[in-house]
């Protein structure tokens, strides 16, 4: 079987990344087409997979200001000419599921998101532009989601990464979609071993508006107790400015340091309303236990009482009042690091491959 993988971009490594990386694997000899990426950042990554880069690739300087080229972004993906194969499968959080693909192709998209920016993140997105963006951006919504639904009819079969996305999608695009969520490298994160708690929290994320981490800091703050913060983003430094002495930020750190920073840690603090979660799970496969709002996918992977706890309102003092009553002891390493293991990537592959079989495309 010949397979194309459409991903939307190859920058910072993130979850969407890791989806991929095992998509290669699975098909070893898939061509893969992209927006843009960084080719020596990325050479290892792609290993011999051949790479097809649209036409943004030849914009100077593209990787500081891409995200000022939404409205090119449709045209640049329908630029992209996939090679007579069997598969198409896109991996989907802006425009890749709006790929051309070749006749008589089976195009699954793997979804982690219809486009924020133009639905339901709209305002969020608006806000991190200057003043006198906005107007401009905003006059292209319509069109762009105009664009979005039509893409969306390009699809054979959707397939969201939880049932979160799944509801997003048919509100969107009016189409239903097969959950299979993401793989998670639990046995790596289970390797931390029992290593003894310390006092402090932990909270990873990218420090972007709609994360929630300055509630986190906000009801630590008021706590005293001590936070770590993993992550970088455009709100660090105005983060640091309200955070006090008792918070302390790491920016990015290697995976075997996050394994440590799980594993030692009271609970991992899960302030915003994600799609999936990844950094929830990880934490649960090093045994440690999550506090997380009781919205988007998290209260399909938190389970009171057993993994962790959902606090009911995304505000400081919801989550101030649900540290206050957690206590790390009543959970249990051993049934936190076995519940991870149903997001390991042997159970994603079995899922993704019998759902190809499903629908006539035996692997």
């Amino acid at each position: 079987m010949k397979v194309a993988l459409v991903h939307e971009w190859l920058e910072e490594p993130g979850g969407a990344e890791e989806v991929l990386s095992h998509f290669l694997t699975f098909f070893p000899n898939a061509s893969v087409y992209v927006l843009f990426y960084h080719p020596r950042r990325w050479k290892r990554f792609l290993g011999v997979h051949r790479v097809h880069p649209s036409f943004l690739q030849n914009f100077p300087g593209i990787h500081r200001y891409y995200r000022n080229l939404l409205p090119l972004f449709p045209l640049a993906v329908e630029s992209l000419r996939i090679e007579d194969v069997d598969l198409v499968i896109t991996g989907n959080h802006c425009v890749a599921k709006g790929v051309l693909p070749p006749a008589r192709s089976f195009h699954v998209c793997y979804c982690y998101t219809p486009m924020r920016y133009i639905w339901d993140q709209r305002d969020v997105y608006l806000s991190s532009l200057s003043v006198w963006k906005r107007p401009l951006a905003a006059s292209f919504f319509p069109s762009l989601r105009q664009w979005d639904v039509v893409a969306s009819h390009r699809v054979d079969e959707f397939v969201a990464i939880s049932q979160f996305v799944a509801k997003r999608i048919e509100r969107y695009y009016r189409r239903p979609a097969e959950v299979i969520y993401p793989p998670v490298d639990v046995e790596f994160f289970a390797s931390a071993g029992c290593l003894p708690r310390e006092e402090y929290f932990l909270l990873v994320s990218r420090l972007v508006p709609y994360k929630g981490v300055e509630m986190a800091i906000e009801a630590f703050h008021s706590l005293g107790l001590p936070l770590k913060i993993v992550g970088q983003g455009p709100l660090g430094s105005t983060l640091r400015q309200k955070a006090g002495k008792n918070i302390e930020f790491l920016g990015w750190v290697e995976r075997d340091v996050l394994r440590g920073l799980y594993a030692r840690a009271q609970a991992l603090i899960f302030p915003g309303v994600e799609d999936f979660g990844l950094c929830a799970v990880e934490a649960m496969a090093a045994g440690t236990p999550v506090i997380a709002l009781s919205d988007g996918a998290a209260v399909e992977t938190v389970i009171p009482g057993q993994t962790g706890v959902l606090f009911p309102a995304p505000t400081p003092q919801s989550l101030e009042s649900a540290v206050r009553s957690f206590s790390s002891s009543s959970y249990s390493r051993e049934v936190l690091q076995n519940y991870a293991r149903r997001f390991s990537p042997q159970v994603f592959r079995e899922r993704f491959f019998s759902f190809l079989s499903a629908h006539g495309n035996p692997v």
